[in-house]
């Protein structure tokens, strides 16, 4: 049996191991925040967002309407709607 040919595998293998790899360019969202992943802070970012800004703004406009009693109901249907979307 000829061994050639494993032998010119094997140098063909040793010698693209050598070779440079080539420059990636990297994101700002592959970078790591206090150990996080950006992508996934950027998601809580959102998931809070949803879930906190209709209760902010159902309060406001409860305020503004002069029903300050209902702005968490308010807040509920700003979320749903929000949620929907």
């Amino acid at each position: 049996m000829d061994c050639s040919f494993l032998t010119n595998i094997a140098f063909h293998c040793l010698t693209l191991a050598q070779a440079e790899a080539p420059a990636v360019e990297t994101s700002w969202l592959d970078d790591t925040w206090f150990g996080i992943p950006a992508r996934s802070l950027i998601a809580l970012g959102v998931v809070l967002a949803v879930l906190i800004v209709p209760f902010v703004l159902g309060n406001f406009l409860s305020k503004s309407l002069k029903m300050p009693t209902a702005g968490t109901r308010f807040g509920w249907v700003l979320l749903a709607i929000t949620a929907s979307v």
